[in-house]
């Protein structure tokens, strides 16, 4: 029984954290860049 319980359990959460869409097709995607170093400066990618 408390084997069975467990694989059920299991079961369920793999169910549940399977493959879900992370992001929507045709999403933009920005990636934080460095363009300086004196002073520091952070620009975006898209």
């Amino acid at each position: 029984m408390k084997y069975t319980l467990t694989l059920l359990i299991l079961l369920n959460f793999i169910n549940v954290f399977g493959q879900t869409e992370w992001a929507p097709i045709g999403a933009k995607w920005y990636v934080t860049k460095v363009e300086g170093v004196m002073p520091p400066k952070a620009g975006y990618t898209l």
